[in-house]
């Protein structure tokens, strides 16, 4: 795999540092991350990366708006969204012909956190 190249944008630290250290194990290179818009809008016209991933809550604006915001200067970036929250209200976005998925993210991760005893 060639080095690709990560913004990781999310207003928790240690989300981003847990993101972080996921990804550079897996061999990704984190080049830099965000907390808001204003900061994911700078950080990704700087360094340019291949792929962000983009948390779905943050203050001022939302991963959506953060998402279309920075594909305005780059339409052909990928982004993966993710969270830890449930957005019910975004499932029938994923399925509809001309979505948020076209203008805004490459795709969701939906993934139900685990009990922390479950599966032990």
């Amino acid at each position: 795999m060639k080095n690709i190249k990560v913004v990781v944008v999310d207003d928790s630290p240690f989300s981003v540092e847990l993101i972080g250290n996921i990804l550079t194990d897996n061999g990704f290179q984190v080049v830099g991350s965000a907390r808001c818009l204003k900061e994911a809008e700078q950080v990704v016209a700087e360094l340019k990366p291949d792929l962000v991933t983009m948390d779905m809550a943050m203050p001022g604006a939302d991963g959506i708006e953060c998402t279309e915001a920075i594909r305005k200067n780059d339409p052909h970036i990928k982004v993966v969204m993710l969270s830890l929250r449930s957005y019910p209200i975004l499932l029938p976005a994923m399925h509809a012909p001309c979505s948020i998925k076209e203008t805004a993210c490459l795709d969701f991760v939906w993934h139900r956190p685990r009990q922390f005893t479950e599966n032990r």
